[in-house]
């Protein structure tokens, strides 16, 4: 059995948590930097869990581990194409479609770099 894994934006720190660094609990999304949180113990600040990003539970061409929120790069039919990971119709896709595959690569995540992305 898989554990899911998580990251979250703080979006005020305009810092990327990881999942060795965040508790979710009681539905909320905290900030565990430094390691001072305990589950017993909240103290610190609440990440809005729209910042909360799931582990795809695959990898990219260069063994980097894909998450929702992630821009990534492919070539298909000579054409270098890029899009977001995305949790729709019940699974992760690049935008709303394409099957994530090892041969994409990450290059980056539409909060670190928002301009990688197009409004």
């Amino acid at each position: 059995m898989t554990i899911p894994k998580f990251r979250a934006w703080d979006i005020h720190e305009k810092k990327m948590f990881t999942n060795d660094q965040i508790i979710i609990w009681n539905n909320n999304v905290y900030a565990n930097d430094g390691g001072k949180l305990k589950p017993d113990r909240l103290m610190g600040w609440s990440i809005d869990d729209k910042y909360l990003m799931q582990s795809t539970g695959l990898k990219d061409r260069n063994d980097i581990e894909i998450y929702e929120s992630d821009v990534v790069s492919w070539i298909d039919n000579s054409i270098l194409l890029f899009g977001t990971v995305e949790f729709t119709k019940g699974m992760f896709l690049v935008n709303g479609d394409e099957p994530i595959s090892e041969a994409m690569e990450v290059i980056g995540n539409i909060y670190e770099h928002p301009d990688l992305v197009e409004d």
